[in-house]
């Protein structure tokens, strides 16, 4: 798609909107409609003869769709297309220091100014900075100027940002109008429909609608093997592994892993690579049967990628997974060592990661015999998923740690436990031991303690996302 088929796009668009006409009366009997949203889109670049068809039911010129709006400064074009190139080789420093060139310059055209938001809303999610990032998606999702792919790849960042903030209901709303959206703009089927479809997923399985995620990623499949784009294909593939391993099909979700990583590592996107290398990791650490050893190289590896192409979102993603293998092993420093990492890079945002993190420093700490520390950053983390309206994850968090407790004999500390993983996803308190407050002293039985604590184990509870 070039930038000149996206301008014309998004002007004839504006322009029949205005006149309250559907694509099939724009279209009329010189051109179908599909073609028409194929043109609005910018995956096509009409014809001359087109244009002049489609101005004169508009009662334009010509010239009206073709000219643009305000004529470009060529340096200004050059600084951001750095930055969009820099963005996509996960150079965010380069790309920050583009945008800085170009600042709040008063020749920057209304498409130009969309592109710039686009490269600013990366930015702020590579960042951690989802608020400013869902903000700026927002308004780019309603922005005349940003069609296509480009449009495509904005929905797809805003249903992300929206399930890593632990907003699900706000991301699968937002994912089932875009993609019907894109259905109706004649793009089913396309990889960038399967991307949006796919993070949606994503969304839909976090929420607990296993039924629902398992359903439309099979579709999905579907229509990624039809495409039969690589990369449609690798993600499918992933969301499919995911699936399967929520579904406890261990062996299906190792195959579809394995076979996904195959496709993503054909192409040239590094970043996309390695994440999906970490997630592979993941995989291999739920089994009944953990394999260590490979995770932790697939780990290591990923981990040195992303030094080189990643997001500190990325790189605390893995460091925390590397922190969760390390007191798999039983090293309880080094695991302690990862997990702190993860937190530094990840800051004050407050995401999903950061709960994850905080709960294998807690196990960390377990293990080092710190059980204080530990019963309170466990608590950090269930509090943290709580406050971001994930229900389901911190109802997980809880009963890890009750189970933790049960197995150390504190049984008073693991009622306290089950029953917040209950409160969580709604269920009221019942038992009179459950209702102990956790902040009450020991000696009236709510003080929740852990003592030589073993590993917990990883849970086959999904806490990989779509790549």
């Amino acid at each position: 798609m070039t930038e000149c088929a996206s301008e014309i796009g998004s002007r004839i668009r504006s322009l029949r909107l205005e006149l309250g006409l559907s694509q099939s009366e724009l279209a009329g009997e010189t051109l179908s409609a599909s073609y028409l949203s194929l043109i609005e889109s910018g995956r096509r670049q009409p014809s001359r003869k087109a244009v002049a068809a489609i101005a004169a039911r508009l009662g334009c010129s010509v010239d009206a769709l073709n000219q643009h709006v305000v004529n470009e400064d060529p340096k200004v074009g050059f600084a951001i297309t750095f930055a969009e190139l820099a963005v996509r080789n996960g150079d965010m420093t380069s790309a920050r220091s583009a945008l800085a060139a170009v600042g709040s310059d008063s020749r920057l055209n209304a498409p130009a100014a969309a592109r710039m938001c686009v490269v600013q809303a990366t930015l702020a999610e590579s960042e951690g900075d989802l608020e400013t990032a869902t903000g700026l998606l927002e308004q780019l999702l309603h922005n005349d100027h940003i069609a296509g792919v480009t449009w495509a790849e904005v929905a797809t960042s805003l249903v992300r940002c929206y399930r890593e903030r632990g907003d699900f209901t706000r991301a699968v709303e937002v994912g089932e109008r875009c993609t019907t959206h894109l259905v109706e703009a004649g793009l089913s089927g396309t990889p960038q429909h399967v991307s949006v479809g796919l993070t949606m997923a994503s969304a839909y399985h976090e929420r607990g609608d296993v039924a629902r995620a398992a359903s439309l990623v099979q579709s999905l499949v579907d229509d990624a093997e039809r495409v039969g784009s690589r990369e449609a294909r690798g993600s499918a593939y992933w969301n499919a592994a995911l699936i399967a391993h929520g579904e406890g099909r261990q062996r299906d979700a190792v195959q579809l892993a394995e076979r996904a990583v195959m496709l993503i590592s054909e192409g040239d996107d590094a970043r996309r690579a390695a994440r999906l290398e970490a997630a592979q990791a993941w995989i291999l650490l739920s089994l009944d049967e953990p394999q260590v050893s490979k995770a932790m190289s697939l780990l290591h590896h990923a981990y040195s990628q992303l030094e080189q192409c990643g997001t500190s979102v990325d790189l605390a993603t893995v460091a925390r997974e590397i922190g969760q293998a390390e007191v798999m092993v039983g090293q309880p420093v080094e695991a302690d060592r990862w997990a702190r990492r993860a937190l530094d890079l990840l800051g004050d945002q407050p995401r999903l990661e950061k709960a994850r993190s905080w709960l294998v420093l807690a196990q960390a700490q377990a293990l080092q015999g710190l059980n204080d520390q530990a019963r309170n950053t466990a608590r950090l983390a269930a509090s943290l998923l709580e406050s971001m309206d994930a229900s389901r994850q911190a109802a997980q968090v809880w009963r890890e740690l009750g189970d933790l407790l049960s197995r150390e004999g504190d049984s008073a500390g693991a009622c306290i436990a089950y029953d917040r993983a209950l409160a969580s996803i709604g269920l009221p308190q019942q038992s009179a031991i459950a209702r102990i407050s956790p902040s009450q002293p020991a000696e009236q039985g709510g003080t929740i303690d852990v003592q030589s604590a073993q590993p917990i184990k990883r849970s086959k509870e999904t806490t990989a996302t779509a790549i």
